[in-house]
């Protein structure tokens, strides 16, 4: 996986974790509002994915910074970056995990 890619990924679960209403109702409840609703809910949509592109190079700009000592850092740690932020992600899947069983088990669904 590219680089930028895989920080887009990451940009999205943890855009997702931190705003997990962002798409149904920034998008979803916009879309289902009538027919002005379909219009701004395109554009609500392309602007979310503008402005994720827009962070994810403002990143690599970041990145960039370092010039070649960066990027010697930045190859060389690359595989085990991404194995490092994997783990990191196992404690706040088990934690939403819980939360959800949790919520399940209140509402009386489990």
């Amino acid at each position: 996986m590219q680089q930028d890619t895989m920080i887009g990924v990451w940009l999205g679960w943890f855009g997702w974790l931190a705003f997990p209403a962002l798409f149904p109702q920034g998008v979803g409840a916009t879309l289902l509002s009538g027919v002005s609703g379909i219009i701004f809910g395109i554009i609500g949509l392309a602007m979310i994915l503008v402005l994720g592109g827009t962070v994810v190079l403002l990143l690599r700009l970041v990145a960039s910074l370092g010039g070649s000592f960066s990027g010697f850092f930045g190859d060389l740690g690359s595989e085990y970056f991404a194995r490092y932020i994997g783990w990191c992600i196992v404690p706040v899947a088990l934690w939403a995990l819980g939360n959800a069983l949790l919520s399940m088990i209140a509402l009386g669904v489990i």
